[in-house]
């Protein structure tokens, strides 16, 4: 009876360990995605502006390039680290 309510325990803790590891790849997943969303940010606003006709005031040196890396970098970090 003892052995059998330790080999439960044991898969208990497996299984909480794969869930926990699962929601950081989920995690670290998301976080790629927004970097990817904020690199692509600038594009699809100069492609609105040709669509539209209208020059936006954006800025043409802003850093959402370097943030979209840098979050892409920050999720496989992430990955490696779970």
């Amino acid at each position: 009876m003892a052995s059998e309510l330790k080999a439960n325990a044991n898969a208990s803790d497996h299984l909480a360990n794969e869930r926990t590891f699962l929601a950081w790849i989920r995690t670290s997943i998301g976080i790629m995605g927004f970097g990817f969303i904020v690199v692509k940010f600038t594009l699809f606003i100069r492609q609105i502006e040709m669509v539209v006709g209208q020059k936006a005031n954006i800025p043409h040196t802003g850093y959402s390039h370097t943030i979209g890396v840098l979050l892409v970098a920050l999720g496989g970090l992430t990955i490696l680290f779970s």
